[in-house]
């Protein structure tokens, strides 16, 4: 019987919600008819500001903040890692578009450059050679030589304009032009990593 006793009084004294000692009371009854009484949590919830809370919640508010800060870091840091990769990328189909244009005008020169010392090599050959009627044709093309000379002149000045275009082209093609915007939408973007 006592110890019923006990345990009503200490049921009496109890939160049934949070099974906690009640530490407070209400004693405004002017919207209800009996006395409310609180257990610590209780009482928090009825302020229920999140300005004061227990230190328990406290502690799980902490634990939240800091797994909630190490996410957003986490997806910040990823998300910078993503765009750099992607401009890596991006440096790189330039890089190769550039390495490839290159080496096509370093063939192009080549050849260009070996049908001239072919031309020249012949000449030498020709030169030691002694027929009459060869060196009759050589003397009529002798005196055009300003004609033959304008030609050579005119098609080496062809080959160096076409160098000139596709140099330029490097850097006034599409890929340097998305390579560029792609860099520049970073600087846009970069305040919050969308």
């Amino acid at each position: 019987m006592l110890q019923q006793k006990i345990s009503q009084d200490l049921q009496e004294t109890t939160c049934k919600s949070h099974n906690l000692e009640f530490i407070a009371v209400d004693l405004d009854m002017s919207n209800r008819s009996e006395i409310m009484f609180f257990c610590g949590k209780c009482l928090v919830d009825k302020l229920n500001n999140n300005k004061v809370t227990t230190i328990e919640q406290s502690k799980e508010r902490i634990q939240q903040m800091k797994t909630q800060q190490q996410e957003i870091k986490f997806k910040e840091n990823q998300a910078r890692l993503n765009y750099f990769k992607s401009i890596l990328d991006q440096i790189m189909d330039f890089k190769r578009s550039i390495d490839d244009s290159l080496e096509k005008m370093y063939k192009q020169i080549q050849q260009y450059t070996f049908s001239i010392q072919k031309e020249k090599q012949e000449l030498q050959e020709v030169q030691y050679r002694l027929n009459y009627f060869e060196d009759i044709k050589q003397l009529s093309e002798f005196s055009s030589l300003d004609m033959q000379k304008s030609t050579i002149l005119i098609e080496d000045n062809a080959f160096i304009q076409e160098l000139t275009r596709q140099f330029e082209l490097l850097f006034n093609n599409a890929e340097y032009f998305q390579t560029l915007r792609y860099i520049q939408k970073y600087k846009i973007n970069n305040p919050r990593f969308n």
